[in-house]
């Protein structure tokens, strides 16, 4: 089942998302270099650099895209997060690196399951249902092979890491 993304999430879900503390904390990362990031355009940079426009942290969303679906089979909507360029922590174009940030979602909060870099160019599908409690495969593939190289891109699984408790590790290392 391919992933379905909302880029303009209401202003009512992203109120809640930052509600939650883990949340909230992950995003202050990409909001702060959205912060930077809109200086770029202004005449005097460095100026802007030291007191740039703070808008509520909620309108960070505007450069994040989410999903929603039930990793686990639990009845609850987790929560994958899409990093963009604008955030300084992606790349831009076809070929850019992106993040994507996984959670589960448990009740008062969220879980973090982990933080991916993904070409743009890859497409996201989850695994086949599982039992209760059992965690989906995320699946992705180059759309065109454009990107990675390859004349028929492949399907690639990334299993939930039952011993970790992660799909992918809880931080990126280039930053």
């Amino acid at each position: 089942m391919e992933l379905i993304w909302d880029s303009g999430p209401s202003q009512n879900v992203r109120t809640e998302l930052v509600s939650k503390p883990t949340i909230k904390a992950d995003i202050q990362q990409a909001y702060d270099g959205w912060v930077e990031n809109n200086c770029y355009g202004q005449k005097d940079y460095e100026a802007c650099l030291k007191n740039p426009p703070k808008p509520p942290l909620t309108d960070v969303f505007d450069v994040l895209a989410v999903a929603t679906p039930d990793l686990n089979n639990d009845g609850k909507r987790d929560l994958i997060i899409y990093i963009s360029g604008e955030t300084g922590m992606s790349g831009n174009g076809r070929c850019g690196i992106m993040e994507v940030w996984f959670y589960e979602n448990i009740g008062t909060d969220y879980r973090s399951l982990g933080k991916s870099e993904f070409l743009h160019s890859n497409q996201f599908y989850l695994g086949a249902p599982k039992s209760k409690g059992k965690f989906r495969d995320i699946i992705t593939k180059d759309v065109d092979g454009f990107c990675s190289g390859e004349k028929k891109p492949k399907f690639i699984g990334n299993p939930y890491d039952y011993k970790k408790g992660v799909y992918f590790p809880l931080y990126i290392e280039t930053h």
